[in-house]
């Protein structure tokens, strides 16, 4: 059933989608391995037409931690950082969970990962939208106010600054959470995150999957949309 109170919409001024595979145990061979993951990346995300250019290496110190092979396709807007205990991926398409090219990156991500390392597995997938927008009707102040009936007393006045909303997915399976705050990027603006953690035990699309399905349900609870901006 929908919220009896309707947000609006917010047209999206500036996006950032993320997601992250934590492994169960660092797979420290890959550091003796460089030219194998170059190899595997090169290949495995061949449908992104990537370039020998867009492969470095990052390594800000000697620390294990520090250490990560970073592939940038600038054309997707997206980055994928490979580092010894998690694959990341990132992108600033305003489509978000609704880019059909995402979960495809995610596979590949990892799937050349694991040519390098086969033992490595996901304990944990992590996945993250955050969106900063205009309001295309309303204010911000009543946007939380539909949430937060009132502030403490006293001088000088406190105004609602944000509101989050958290839930456990079903035997241990994962937690998701949804934030809505004012954006201090977009002046009068929102900022929301939904971020959708889910068992490693689950195979990427199907973590991916459930995740878009929070999403969609949740716009939906709340009577928000997201608009694509100019």
């Amino acid at each position: 059933m929908a919220s009896s109170v309707g947000l609006g919409s917010l047209e999206i001024r500036q996006s950032e989608f993320s997601y992250s595979a934590s492994l169960g145990a660092p797979a420290f061979e890959v550091l003796g391995t460089g030219g194998k993951l170059f190899a595997a990346i090169y290949a495995g995300l061949s449908r992104f037409r990537v370039k020998l250019q867009d492969i470095k290496v990052e390594n800000l110190t000697w620390n294990p931690s520090d250490i990560s092979v970073i592939c940038s396709l600038l054309d997707l807007g997206a980055l994928v950082r490979y580092r010894l205990d998690r694959v990341e991926v990132w992108s600033t398409s305003s489509l978000g969970f609704g880019d059909p090219r995402l979960p495809e990156l995610i596979e590949d991500a990892l799937r050349a990962w694991r040519d390098v390392s086969p033992t490595a597995q996901a304990a944990v997938h992590t996945f993250s939208l955050g969106v900063h927008g205009a309001l295309t009707e309303g204010t911000i102040a009543t946007w939380l106010a539909a949430y937060v009936s009132r502030a403490p007393d006293g001088t000088p006045p406190f105004r609602p600054g944000g509101v989050s909303f958290f839930c456990e997915w079903p035997e241990g399976e994962g937690e998701s959470s949804f934030v809505l705050e004012r954006s201090l990027i977009v002046p009068g603006g929102a900022f929301l995150r939904v971020t959708s953690v889910h068992s490693g035990k689950l195979q990427e699309r199907e973590a991916y999957k459930r995740a878009a399905n929070f999403f969609e349900t949740l716009m939906t609870r709340f009577n928000l949309r997201l608009l694509r901006g100019t």
